[in-house]
């Protein structure tokens, strides 16, 4: 599946187990802080678009952890 722009992935694949980490770009799309990689996060094995709970709607974050400043 195409994304857009030159730092997105294709789109999670149900029951893989992926880790991420962000950075900050200036205008200029050189990096100027980014995070640690996270833990792992395990997506679920939705089969149907029912079985969404929609409990995640309009939530966003979570703990904020300190930038790496290069």
């Amino acid at each position: 599946e195409k994304t857009k722009g030159p730092f997105c992935n294709r789109a999670l694949q149900p029951s893989s187990i992926y880790r991420v980490n962000f950075f900050i770009l200036d205008e200029s799309a050189v990096i100027r802080a980014h995070t640690g990689w996270s833990d792992a996060i395990q997506t679920n094995n939705v089969t149907s678009f029912t079985a969404y709970d929609g409990s995640f709607l309009g939530r966003a974050g979570g703990e904020h952890e300190e930038l790496e400043i290069v």
